[in-house]
C-alpha cells in the first residue's frame, strides 16, 4: 500500500527547507506515491509553482500551510507570543481561497514574531479545509508535554469543532528523536511514547490519527544542506550547538515502506493519508 506525505516543507519555508518544488513531485512520482502536499511555514508562496509542477508530473497536488496558531485572541504585542504549529490543507477551491485569506489576515493583522492565527480566525475561514494537530510543536502535543492530558483532550475537541466532521486529525510522527523537555512533566522522552498518548487523545475524542514525516528535504543525504540553511537563518556556525537544529537525518521524503517501519503499530494512520488525499480536490486555472 502506498503513502501520501501531508506535512511537507519546500524551499519556501525560508532557511528551513531544502526541497525544491520540482524535486518534491519528482520524488513522489519515483516512489509511486499518488499525491503529495506542500505545507510551508506561515505562508503559501510556493503553492502555484508546486501545483503546476505536480500536474505536469501527474502527481496530485495538495495545497496547504503550517500555520502559527495562538490561543491569545487579543493578538497582544506586549510580550513574546504563545505560538503552536497546525497543519491546514485545502479540500476544495473554496477551502483554498479561505486558506489564502486566513494566511493573509495572519500576516497583515496578526503578525508579531510570526503571522499569528487565532481560534476565531480559524472559525471564520474553516470551510473547505482539513486540519491536523501537526508536529511536537502543536498545542495538543505541548499540552501533553506540560503534564496536562485533560487540556490536550480539550484542545482536540475544540479544534475538531472548527472543521467539518471527520476533517481534523491527530498527527503521529516518529523520526527517532529524543524529547528531553517532556521528561520532567510528562514522564517520558520518546516519540513512541508521545504517539501512545496522542492515540489516547484520539480515542477519547473520537478522532482519527494520521501519519506524517514533516519532511524538509528530499533525500536523506540532503540533511546537511538543510542544516546549513538553518544555521544561516539563526546566525550560528555548523560546529556550534543549537537546540533548534534537527537532531538527525530522518526528515526526508520517505517511501511507504519506510513510513510503516517508522510508525510500526500505526499502519492505519499511514493508510489514512490516502483517504485524506482523496478528499483534497483543488483545481486552479
Amino acid at each position: 500500500m502506498s503513502f501520501v506525505h501531508l506535512h511537507a516543507h519546500s524551499e519556501f519555508s525560508l532557511l528551513d527547507g531544502a526541497a525544491k518544488v520540482g524535486g518534491i513531485v519528482t520524488r513522489a512520482r519515483e516512489l509511486e506515491q499518488p499525491a503529495i502536499a506542500i505545507t510551508d511555514h506561515g505562508y503559501m508562496y510556493g503553492c502555484a509553482g508546486f501545483y503546476q509542477a505536480a500536474r505536469k508530473a501527474e502527481v496530485k497536488p495538495i495545497l496547504g500551510c503550517e500555520i502559527y496558531f495562538t490561543p491569545d485572541s487579543t493578538l497582544a504585542r506586549d510580550r513574546r507570543p504563545e505560538l503552536y504549529h497546525m497543519i491546514l490543507l485545502a479540500k476544495t477551491n473554496e477551502g483554498y481561497t479561505n486558506l489564502m485569506n486566513l494566511v493573509s489576515e495572519a500576516a497583515v493583522e496578526g503578525f508579531y514574531y510570526r503571522p499569528r492565527v487565532t481560534y476565531e480566525m480559524l472559525q471564520k475561514y474553516s470551510e473547505g479545509i482539513i486540519g491536523t494537530s501537526a508536529c511536537v510543536a502543536g498545542i495538543i502535543p505541548q499540552s501533553i508535554r506540560n503534564g496536562r492530558p485533560d487540556e490536550a483532550i480539550s484542545w482536540a475537541k475544540k479544534l475538531a469543532g472548527v472543521f467539518a466532521p471527520g476533517d481534523f486529525y491527530i498527527e503521529l510522527q516518529n523520526q527517532g528523536i529524543a524529547l528531553p523537555d517532556f521528561e520532567a512533566s510528562a514522564g517520558f522522552s520518546t516519540q513512541v511514547e508521545l504517539n501512545k498518548r496522542l492515540v489516547e487523545v484520539a480515542e477519547v475524542t473520537g478522532l482519527e490519527t494520521i501519519a506524517a514525516n514533516d519532511f524538509h528535504y528530499i533525500d536523506r543525504e540532503d540533511a546537511q544542506i538543510q542544516d546549513m540553511l538553518m544555521c544561516i537563518g539563526m546566525g550560528v556556525k555548523l560546529d556550534e550547538q543549537n537546540d533548534m537544529r534537527f537532531a538527525n537525518d530522518q526528515f526526508y521524503i520517505k517511501s511507504a515502506e519506510e513510513m510503516r517501519e517508522a510508525l510500526a503499530g500505526h499502519e492505519d494512520a499511514c493508510a489514512r493519508t490516502l483517504e485524506v488525499a482523496e478528499k483534497c480536490n483543488v483545481d486552479l486555472e
